[in-house]
């Protein structure tokens, strides 16, 4: 049995997602350790040939044929229920890794039992995972990842939620917790509430910023079809249904804010905070300007005291 599973759920577009996703996890010299679990969701038969082409090439890697499109948290499960490994790492088909990155997230969990759930930072991500990239190539956004990950320093990030286009979960976790919810259906939210459930059985969601992801992500809502608004709209009253109509939802703006109030934390420890990730998050910061007056009124005050504090580490 591997130490280390990874599931990538694939659908469709092989060349654009799963293809450039498989070679990423293969271009680390650390692949041979792991377990690679490619898990489609009833793609059509040209992905399919691609799939089993793959799984001839690379080593340890076995596809799993979904006869129905089970959603994210459904075809994730059957990826999770086919591996007993001490770490599962799952992907989206449309992210790419950098080497050492599915390592650096196996290690937080197995030097930390108690966290039971991290993630990388990313590009794409709606949380504390998100990182300011300039770029807008995959290459040029992979580079600057890289460079944010390699600045060395504290790493571990508390997140209230993490995006789950890529995450490492530990075996204590699942046996406590579970699978996802197939009752989000198709998904949306589902990792939302998985992150819920791991704080409430008493596991502590991380985000380890030596591990960079790159992820293509989605359309923004405004060019979401209604299908999918529906959906995101569906899915959200079941997670309130679920966890309370108090449930937080906050901005990822909200989100880099905690990020930069842990490193004023840090900071009062005498802890090192490479001046690289502080100026990245204060780009993000900027970047992510809320429209309203008096919303943004609020959130520049919030963020120059952050900077003052902040400021023997970060050119602001």
């Amino acid at each position: 049995m591997s130490v280390v599973s990874v599931v990538v759920l694939s659908y469709n577009n092989f060349e654009g997602t799963t293809g450039p996703c498989l070679e990423s996890l293969y271009a680390d010299p650390a692949c041979g350790k792991w377990k690679v679990v490619v898990v489609d969701n009833a793609s059509d038969s040209t992905t399919r040939e691609k799939l089993e082409e793959a799984s001839r090439r690379f080593a340890n890697c076995d596809i799993i044929f979904n006869d129905a499109n089970l959603g994210f948290p459904g075809g994730m499960n059957v990826g999770l229920r086919n591996n007993q490994s001490a770490v599962t790492v799952l992907l989206n088909s449309d992210t790419r890794v950098l080497p050492g990155m599915i390592d650096a997230l196996a290690n937080a969990l197995m030097s930390n039992p108690k966290l039971g759930i991290v993630a990388p930072v990313s590009n794409a991500a709606g949380n504390e995972q998100k990182i300011f990239c300039g770029a807008d190539a995959p290459d040029a956004i992979l580079r600057e990842g890289g460079l944010y990950a390699s600045a060395g320093g504290a790493d571990l990030i508390p997140a209230y939620r993490l995006d789950f286009c890529g995450v490492a979960v530990s075996r204590q976790l699942l046996d406590r917790v579970g699978l996802l919810d197939e009752d989000f259906g198709r998904g949306y939210y589902e990792d939302f509430d998985y992150c819920i459930r791991a704080r409430r059985a008493g596991f502590n969601p991380s985000v380890v910023e030596s591990a960079f992801l790159y992820h293509q992500g989605g359309a923004s809502f405004s060019k979401m079809s209604q299908q999918t608004k529906d959906l995101l709209a569906k899915n959200k009253k079941l997670l309130i249904r679920k966890h309370g109509a108090d449930l937080r939802m906050p901005h990822v703006r909200d989100a880099n804010l905690a990020v930069l109030t842990h490193y004023a934390g840090l900071k009062q420890q005498r802890q090192t905070i490479p001046a690289a990730r502080i100026n990245n998050r204060l780009s993000l910061a900027a970047a992510e300007l809320p429209r309203g007056f008096f919303k943004r009124l609020r959130y520049r005050n919030k963020l120059n005291r952050l900077k003052r504090c902040l400021s023997q580490f970060a050119k602001v």
